[in-house]
């Protein structure tokens, strides 16, 4: 138990010792012989059974009463100083995973606009599922990961409908902030649109079923699929071969579409819904919405455990016990005494009044704070990290520690960077043919972790070859943005195997991040000797070797750790290299970070929380002031009187 105000705690117990002192004092004083007649053998009456019996009667009654009134004394001031205890709660969520998946093709932008305001009401009427977002067009872009970070899921969305007003409904904006937008909506989901066309529906949806990650097995899977189903181009799979998939993989779609779709577009999309066990709606129905939510409370799922939240617990009832324990104590010895008269019998009456008033105003409601608002613990620094982690094909090379893939490899170590550094703000940053900053800048660790957990290596038909060149501009202006805010702190760890196929980026340089950065490291991943890198050709094929074609016959590819480059970018940057097999060095460095953190906790209120049922500052206490001042009153009288 601890107190809210441990002072006035303290003030009760100084007052009591002062009174304690006064009465001991008084006692003495008026044993002491000053006038008067002395009368012989007054020892006699001691000898006396009866006269004995009335005089340790009533000096224990005396001292009963000045204990029970120091209790009380006590006791009230603990009341007022809010005793309380800190509730941790194991929090239980659905195990749903949601995963909207959204056309972004131009003929579907009325439908977007309508659907992401929508889907924000959805979103907000969500208890405990995981939500994402994937976007796509020629091919797709993972916008947000499955989190149960709902106000990043709702900010995405909002950015999504920002976008669609300033790129094709002509919201007036500057042209650096058109071209923003424009890469944010349309940027990674034209890849290879010259060769395969747009709006390839199949692909969409298959995109949307492998964003579930390993995790979500033993989940309800569930995807919004928002489309015209104007498919223009070759995709690598059909719409009802992508709804045979998710069938196969228990993952029900609903899908929505335009009010000027073709009657066949129609009729095939709510055949690829139904397939899956969803259903189909059109956006002209006002209902729409409101009947997806519906499906989706009516999926089964089973709660699981979330994360651990803490509440404020007001404990009142064991001190205000004591003052009532004491407070009839008192009374009781003062009937006893005899001590019966105007002072004691209106102070008395009030002071019974006033206790009642506390109990129903004060010590009853503070109960229900238990029901008030979630408290969570929230770690906060000025201290920023960059997570630069390379996905280029390489990355799938075999050689990773205990038979995993580098990639695989590397997304364990993050995880383990980003527990030890809680309460920095971490930004992920992938690069291949180009940089995408996959999450901005936060301190929300279970969230960033989801976002590491869904990099996956980019396919192997949009592949150009490894290039650090992509990196160097993106990672240097998301520098030069944390370093915009006073006293802020940036540390960058650039996670590659080094190996460099596309010839025009050998020489790239870091070296204009020299000198921004507070701390990291180059992390080397793979082994000199090399691994075989394996992909997947379709959704249902094994894994299969990539081949090297440079030369003939063909040999199977090997990739190579190339430290050569991994320590040139490292001295480009001025931070060190750290090969992580065996991870020397790393510890150093992480420490030296963590030293410099200043990492501030804060109890900070979850919104989701339920309201307090009454005020937080419970003014039922302030019938105790007056309880306190006739109890110290009652206690003088009691010292004083003769």
């Amino acid at each position: 138990m601890e107190l809210k105000t441990p002072i006035l705690a303290l003030t009760g117990i100084i007052i009591s010792v002062i009174l304690f002192a006064l009465f001991i004092f008084f006692q003495v004083k008026k044993n002491e012989y000053k006038k008067g007649v002395k009368i012989a053998n007054t020892d006699l009456l001691f000898e006396d059974a009866y006269y004995k019996r009335i005089f340790i009667t009533y000096y224990v009654l005396r001292f009963v009463l000045i204990i029970a009134l120091l209790v009380s004394i006590v006791a009230s001031f603990v009341v007022l100083s809010k005793p309380y205890y800190v509730k941790k709660i194991q929090q239980e969520k659905y195990n749903r995973d949601i995963m909207i998946c959204l056309d972004i093709s131009s003929s579907v932008n009325d439908l977007n606009l309508k659907l992401v305001k929508e889907l924000q009401d959805t979103v907000k009427n969500l208890s405990g599922e995981r939500v994402g977002i994937v976007a796509f067009n020629t091919s797709p872009v993972l916008l947000a990961p499955l989190s149960d970070d709902y106000n990043y899921t709702l900010e995405q969305l909002e950015n999504i409908h920002t976008a669609i007003k300033v790129t094709t409904k002509g919201r007036m904006v500057s042209a650096r902030e058109w071209l923003r937008w424009d890469n944010f909506l349309y940027g990674g989901t034209l890849i290879g649109n010259e060769l395969r066309g747009s709006s390839l529906i199949g692909d969409g949806l298959t995109s949307g079923l492998i964003n579930f990650p390993p995790d979500s097995k033993d989940r309800t899977k569930i995807i919004i699929f928002a489309t015209d189903n104007d498919k223009n181009g070759d995709g690598y799979l059909s719409l009802m071969e992508a709804a045979e998939y998710c069938k196969k993989k228990d993952v029900t779609v609903y899908g929505i579409g335009t009010e000027l779709m073709y009657a066949k577009d129609k009729e095939e999309m709510k055949q690829a819904m139904e397939l899956t066990g969803g259903k189909f709606f059109l956006e002209e129905d006002s209902k729409t919405f409101h009947k997806i939510t519906e499906e989706i409370e009516s999926k089964s799922a089973s709660l699981v455990k979330g994360k651990v939240i803490m509440k404020e617990v007001e404990t009142p009832e064991k001190a205000f016990l004591v003052l009532c324990i004491s407070a009839f104590i008192f009374i009781l010895a003062t009937i006893l005494l005899k001590r019966i008269n105007v002072f004691t019998v209106l102070s008395q009456v009030a002071i019974i009044a006033l206790l009642v008033l506390t109990f129903i105003y004060g010590i009853r409601p503070a109960h229900l704070y238990t029901y008030g608002p979630d408290m969570e613990i929230k770690k906060s620094s000025k201290y920023n990290v960059i997570i630069a982690v390379d996905n280029t094909i390489s990355m799938l090379a075999d050689d990773g520690q205990n038979g995993k893939t580098r990639l695989d490899q590397a997304k364990g170590d993050i995880n383990d960077l980003i527990d030890r550094l809680e309460g920095t703000n971490i930004s992920v940053v992938s690069f291949s043919n180009e940089a995408i900053q996959m999450c901005p800048f936060n301190n929300n660790t279970q969230y960033v972790k989801s976002v590491v957990n869904s990099l996956q290596a980019i396919d192997s038909m949009y592949a150009k070859g490894s290039s650090y060149g992509t990196a160097a501009e993106a990672i240097g202006n998301i520098i030069d943005d944390a370093k915009s805010t006073k006293d802020s702190k940036v540390a960058l760890f650039y996670i590659s195997d080094g190996e460099i196929t596309n010839e025009e980026a050998a020489a790239v340089s870091y070296s204009t991040i020299n000198g921004k950065l507070d701390g990291g490291a180059v992390l080397g991943y793979g082994t000199k000797a090399g691994g075989k890198m394996y992909v997947k050709k379709s959704w249902e094929e094994e894994p299969t070797v990539i081949m090297d074609y440079s030369s003939y016959p063909w040999e199977e590819a090997v990739s190579h750790k190339d430290e050569e480059n991994l320590n040139k970018i490292a001295d480009d940057m001025g931070i060190s290299y750290v090969d992580m097999n065996p991870k020397t060095g790393l510890e150093k460095v992480v420490n030296s970070i963590k030293s410099n953190m200043d990492i501030k906790e804060e109890i900070e209120e979850n919104e989701t929380g339920e309201e307090y049922i009454n005020s937080p500052e419970n003014r039922g206490y302030y019938f105790l002031i007056p309880v306190i001042i006739l109890f110290m009153l009652n206690a003088v009288y009691v010292v004083v009187k003769k």
